[in-house]
């Protein structure tokens, strides 16, 4: 991971050295490849740029969290993904590691325009709908999955960030060219349109503060742009 993403891996616990930890491994690996090698070198570089390393870390864990991100002055940025106590593999996986990679950009745009900034552009996405800590009680399929990726992206801008990311990049790990289908319909759907529009905002943040060379990721987006050109 070190060569090919200058990316530090922390697996102190050896979880991922027997059998179901190298099917993890490789399917981490397969993660950062949707990404491509460019854009989470350049990443890693604007870390190391603001003099923070870039780690991340298999961690045993016993409570019912699958994975964090963390990244502060004079700190490290720190993706931990989880296994349970109990030896399930819980957060050691693709949307774990999507959710937690679409943080560390994430604050990337905050170091850039400001966390407040970055809040309010987001929101205003949100056809007035609030974040609130009650999101699983306040979860209306019909009112809100035409706006959030699904109801954790309510809690606040942060996972409303991290959600739709972490949707627009899954894939069956035994095939990395296939994208989410829910995702595509869902995009396709003019029903949805705010739902796209949050995706472009996002796609051209990226871009901008990051690297344009992430296109994989958004395969499903441009996907449904151009099918909803062509069906206008």
């Amino acid at each position: 991971m070190w060569e090919v993403y200058h990316i530090v891996l922390l697996d102190d616990y050896e979880l991922l050295h027997d059998e179901i930890g190298e099917s993890r491994m490789k399917e981490l690996e397969m993660t950062l490849q949707l990404y491509s090698q460019p854009f989470i070198r350049k990443m890693v570089s604007i870390y190391n740029e603001m003099g923070a390393g870039f780690f991340i870390e298999i961690n045993e864990n016993d409570e019912d969290a699958h994975g964090s991100a963390s990244w502060g002055e004079d700190a490290d940025l720190l993706i931990t993904l989880n296994y349970n106590d109990d030896g399930e593999v819980a957060g050691v996986n693709h949307s774990t590691l999507s959710h937690e990679l679409a943080h560390a950009m994430h604050f990337i745009i905050e170091e850039n325009i400001g966390e407040d900034r970055a809040g309010e552009e987001l929101m205003a996405l949100n056809q007035g709908f609030p974040y609130t800590e009650d999101y699983e009680d306040e979860w209306d399929e019909e009112l809100h999955s035409p706006v959030f990726s699904y109801d954790y992206g309510m809690y606040n801008h942060l996972e409303d960030w991290a959600t739709m990311i972490e949707e627009m990049t899954n894939f069956s790990p035994t095939n990395l060219t296939t994208a989410t289908k829910q995702m595509s319909e869902r995009l396709i759907d003019p029903q949805n349109e705010p739902l796209l529009i949050k995706a472009q905002y996002i796609r051209e943040m990226i871009y901008k503060y990051i690297s344009d060379e992430c296109s994989a990721i958004f395969r499903t987006l441009y996907e449904s742009e151009d099918y909803l050109r062509a069906a206008a």
